[in-house]
């Protein structure tokens, strides 16, 4: 009798083809001496191919043939904040095959379809942070945190992070600025959070807002912090600021944004006096400047000279 179809892991038996002048194989043996070959058809099977969390994107089924290698197809699917590695097996697998890698004999099963989720890295990015110099000072330090604890500037943080930044200034300083990749950001305040999708430069500029009448140089101080202060900021001048004839300790005070000068006691004594070497302000047109508490004296009615 003929014997039963044989198997073949990744085939399908088709028939026995006789070899040299053997009869074909009928439902019982022939009366003689003969040789069979069994023949066989290789196996068709699909890889279909999940996103797995994609954004966008589609690809279709790919159709192999057992014992034939072929490559897989490229990577048609994106995901906002993550590059591709490649394929898994299962949803939350490791990675198995790299993107258009040769593969062959995925199953042995005729018409199967073999499923691959693709395997997404989240992006890092690099974060850094400073304080901006102002006139060579710093006036306080800026610190980050992710996740409650704490990073270092240059560090990689994962996408979607919260990273909060703290600023403290030194004692009679303020915070002027906060920039976000050279843009104005967060006004003042004195932390600054942001969530991070791509590499970001985050500065603190801080100014003095405090000026005291010990430094021999106190004049020249008020003109820098002038300078260096925000719009709308207020600066408390304590004690008597004297103006002297040495080179850059004197000169009229130039208002170019709303401000406010006022003296840190109440009652008129914090002084500013320019001892005749110029006027003490010259506000510019379109800013408003509001004294408070404060005495002027020695200004020149008119002028610099």
């Amino acid at each position: 009798t003929k014997p039963a179809d044989p198997t073949k892991p990744g085939y399908t038996f088709n028939s026995w083809q006789p070899d040299g002048d053997a009869p074909a194989l009928p439902s019982t043996f022939p009366e003689k001496n003969a040789e069979y070959t069994a023949q066989w058809t290789a196996n068709t099977y699909k890889v279909q191919f999940q996103g797995n969390g994609e954004d966008s994107g589609s690809m279709s089924d790919q159709t192999f043939t057992y014992g034939q290698s072929q490559q897989l197809s490229a990577n048609g699917f994106t995901k906002t904040g993550y590059t591709f590695a490649g394929w898994a097996t299962s949803p939350t697998g490791n990675k198995v095959y790299d993107n258009q890698q040769s593969v062959s004999n995925l199953t042995p099963n005729a018409n199967a379809t073999v499923v691959l989720y693709a395997v997404w890295e989240i992006d890092k990015y690099t974060v850094t942070y400073f304080v901006a110099f102002v006139d060579g000072d710093v006036g306080g330090t800026l610190t980050a945190k992710v996740d409650d604890s704490p990073i270092q500037s240059g560090n990689e943080v994962e996408h979607g992070k919260e990273v909060t930044f703290t600023a403290v200034p030194n004692a009679g300083w303020k915070v002027a600025e906060w920039k976000k990749d050279d843009v104005a950001v967060n006004g003042t305040n004195g932390t600054y959070t942001m969530s991070v999708t791509a590499g970001t430069t985050v500065t603190v500029k801080f100014y003095q807002s405090e000026i005291d009448d010990t430094a021999p140089t106190a004049w020249s101080t008020l003109l820098k912090v002038v300078r260096n202060a925000p719009a709308n900021a207020t600066i408390e001048i304590n004690g008597e600021i004297n103006a002297t004839s040495d080179s850059g300790n004197n000169g009229e005070i130039v208002i170019n944004k709303n401000l406010t000068i006022k003296g840190k006691k109440t009652d008129g004594s914090d002084t500013l006096n320019a001892i005749t070497l110029s006027r003490i302000f010259k506000v510019e047109t379109g800013n408003t400047l509001t004294l408070e508490n404060i005495t002027l004296t020695g200004g020149k009615a008119s002028g610099t000279e």
